[in-house]
């Protein structure tokens, strides 16, 4: 009888010392954004794929009515070794607009957050869980391996307040159940993406799109 009371104390004692989900920064409301669910990239001035191979993944590709695409299929300009899965390219046409309308205003709502923490503009090497991000201006801003940490419902928002530009092999890596969907990046100029570079989230660029195969 000694015995088993003495496991009933060591279980309830072990059990209030499982700590709870804790992380630094509450965690922030989702981005609404509409119709580019749909898009793999958009971009208000151009979209370009100007060496070797650029695949694009499960959505389409958009360039509004002042904007251009290079190095994909016609209708695209200078057609190139870019290519489309799963997807198709809205060139200057009505499914385009849209999307830089939601586009728009999923900028102002981020626009509009608080910021949690202004971070290092050198992103590879950090593990950080779900907040509101400020990443000031660098001449790479990935490099390396960032890894995201959370569980389904956590939201990540970043901030990029230059470009967004990542080094050849970079990688953006999600743990503990963390979507891809609840990831958005906010470039207040020009998103670059060099050689293989594994990337997550939804990415709205104010200026151009880039794909470089190093």
């Amino acid at each position: 009888m000694k015995l088993k009371k003495i496991i009933a104390l060591f279980l309830v004692f072990a059990f209030f010392l499982i700590p709870s989900k804790t992380y630094a920064y509450s965690n922030p409301a989702t981005v609404t954004i509409g119709t580019l669910v749909n898009f793999a990239a958009l971009a208000h001035t151009s979209v370009s794929s100007p060496t070797g191979p650029t695949v694009l993944n499960d959505g389409d590709m958009g360039v509004d009515s002042s904007g251009v695409c290079t190095g994909f299929p016609s209708p695209c300009t200078a057609s190139g070794a870019g290519t489309i899965n799963n997807g198709a390219i809205q060139y200057q046409n009505g499914v385009a607009l849209q999307g830089q309308t939601d586009a728009t205003a999923a900028v102002a709502d981020i626009a509009s957050r608080s910021i949690d923490q202004t971070l290092l503009a050198q992103l590879g090497g950090q593990t950080l869980t779900e907040g509101v991000y400020e990443v000031p201006a660098d001449t790479t801003n990935l490099t390396g391996d960032l890894t995201l940490t959370g569980d389904a419902d956590s939201v990540f928002i970043f901030h990029m307040t230059s470009t967004l530009i990542t080094d050849n092999g970079s990688r953006v890596l999600l743990s503990g159940g963390v979507q891809s969907c609840n990831v958005f990046w906010k470039v207040d100029s020009s998103a670059t993406f060099n050689g293989t570079t594994s990337f997550v989230g939804t990415v709205i660029a104010s200026a151009s799109i880039t794909f470089n195969t190093l």
